[in-house]
């Protein structure tokens, strides 16, 4: 893959767009912009990966298996009326828990949603 390729999939640039889109409707609302994560390098992440797999399948030594690096939440916005003033309180629902495999689901129970 050409360097101008690789380049065209970086995370700046697949982001830029949907950062973009995000802050100009959270300014709508009156909320702060979006803050890109930094310290990632998603390409190199994916490239050690990749290495350490075919590592494992030449010599056999282990099982190689995806998995979530952290836990992904979803914030619920309670419903109650708005009060001017009153931050709006909101719960987090984990959608996917630290190290939840590929292909795996989480069943959450006894939980009603409405929407």
């Amino acid at each position: 893959m050409s360097s101008s390729t690789a380049a065209s999939f970086a995370p700046d640039w697949c982001g830029a767009g949907f950062s973009k889109s995000s802050t100009a409707w959270l300014a709508e609302e009156g909320l702060a912009p979006v803050v890109p994560l930094v310290g990632e390098d998603l390409m190199r992440a994916v490239a050690r990966g990749a290495a350490y797999y075919g590592l494992a399948r030449e010599v056999e030594a282990c099982a190689s298996a995806a998995v979530v690096p952290r836990t992904y939440y979803v914030g619920i916005e309670s419903a109650m009326p708005a009060v001017p003033g009153m931050p709006v309180p909101f719960k987090a629902l984990a959608v996917a828990p630290f190290g939840m495999e590929e292909g795996s689901s989480l069943q959450l129970k006894d939980r009603e949603f409405w929407f």
